[in-house]
């Protein structure tokens, strides 16, 4: 392998170690500004609900992928829209 292909090895290997590190930091907030906005709006489950996203944001810490900090960033979805579709009027669909 010469110089330039060891360049770029390396340099693919920080793009994603880069890429990593941000998904994390993102799906993180994600996480910490839903649970702060069920409480701030009064959802229903509010205190449920942002228990459960907390958790996920505690986990995501711990994920050592990008598809694992997929899988909470969906289940955060799932959790944020559930509580979201229990407080909205029922005239809202």
């Amino acid at each position: 392998m010469d110089v330039a292909e060891r360049m770029e090895v390396l340099l693919s290997l920080v793009s994603h170690v880069v890429c990593y590190k941000a998904a994390r930091e993102i799906v993180m907030a994600k996480l910490h500004n839903a649970a702060t906005l069920a409480v701030r709006l009064n959802m229903a489950r509010r205190e449920e609900t942002a228990a459960a996203l907390r958790e996920l944001e505690r986990e995501a810490g711990n994920k050592a992928t990008v598809d694992a900090l997929r899988g909470l960033e969906g289940k955060g979805a799932a959790l944020w829209f559930a509580a979201l579709r229990e407080t909205l009027d029922e005239e809202w669909g």
